[in-house]
């Protein structure tokens, strides 16, 4: 076989290892309830412009795929760890991917399968990358979904009403080893807030008007199968920043960047200390080592993007 060949053959293996991912996206359970247009509980607190539409039956006029490798993965490690949670609770009730249905106080019906449903607590396992963001606390789409799992898992007896609610946040990089978990115990008052939410959905679909698009442009054309016909004309890339998880990830830069700083300023306080010391401690060998004078000629910089946060001028304790 030629070279040319070979490198054929590996551009058509990875296009069919990417297809195949893409295609078993599609099949999953969640996307054909999607493209039957029924909605379901993780929906909910997501986009209220989406689920309007969901419940119009609107056609779809995308198919993005952006994040079909990182579902992939995310489904794959969702089920190996409820498998071997459930695995390590055998010796009580525990059932996987049960089906529920609830029914909220304006008709609207949801459907989900919860992840793992113990004696006494409802666990949902979302993945991501990294767990500095989450761990400023939960999207409240992920706190109501869970929420509305131990709602209808109470209504058909499953769980009892002082039920816990969890949600294990697992690293896909493999990075972090353990998880990030909020539990909660199950409160009915926090289904008025999700009412009210699915209430701005019922009255833009009573007069006839369009609703809040409540997710950032760029997860609009990644994600949502309605771009097109929802955001196609929407050219303004500017303005305030409101979505929950991006304004939780600048307070996680920011954070990050204060703890370097000051890491910097404890190495150089060290360093002081350390001045002209030579030997061990046991566990760490201590030298100082001259790096002598070098002159660099020339050099190109590659062009690059930088991240740059800065208080807003104006602001209280800016």
């Amino acid at each position: 076989m030629t070279e040319l060949a070979v490198q054929q053959t590996a551009l058509w293996l990875a296009d069919q290892v990417e297809q195949s991912i893409i295609d078993f996206g599609d099949q999953s359970e969640r996307s054909k309830q999607s493209s039957s247009h029924v909605l379901g509980v993780s929906d909910i607190g997501g986009c209220r412009e989406y689920v309007r539409r969901m419940i119009l039956n609107d056609p779809f006029t995308d198919h993005p795929n952006t994040y079909a490798l990182a579902s992939f993965v995310g489904h794959a490690v969702g089920n190996y760890a409820e498998g071997a949670l459930a695995k390590r609770w055998a010796l009580q009730q525990v059932d996987t991917q049960l089906e529920v249905r609830i029914e909220l106080p304006n008709g609207v019906t949801l459907r989900g399968h919860p992840d793992l449903v113990a004696e006494n607590i409802v666990v949902d396992f979302k993945t991501v990358d990294g767990l500095g963001v989450v761990r400023k606390g939960a999207k409240a789409q992920h706190r109501w979904q869970v929420i509305l799992y131990c709602a209808a898992l109470i209504l058909m007896g499953r769980l009892p009403p002082n039920a816990l609610c969890a949600l294990v946040y697992i690293d896909r990089s493999g990075v972090e080893t353990k998880p990030h978990v909020e539990v909660w115990q199950y409160d009915a008052k926090v289904l008025d807030e999700i009412v009210e939410w699915v209430d701005d959905v019922i009255y833009a679909l009573a007069n006839d008007e369009e609703t809040s698009r409540d997710k950032p442009r760029e997860f609009c054309y990644a994600a949502c199968p309605y771009v097109t016909a929802c955001r196609g004309g929407d050219t303004d890339v500017t303005g305030l920043i409101d979505d929950e998880e991006q304004v939780l990830a600048v307070k996680t830069y920011l954070d990050a960047a204060g703890r370097e700083k000051q890491a910097k300023r404890d190495r150089e306080s060290a360093a002081a200390v350390l001045s002209g010391v030579n030997g061990s401690t046991g566990e760490h060998s201590v030298r100082w080592v001259n790096v002598p004078e070098q002159t660099i000629e020339s050099f190109r910089r590659k062009e690059y993007q930088r991240l740059n946060i800065t208080p807003v001028k104006g602001r209280k304790g800016s």
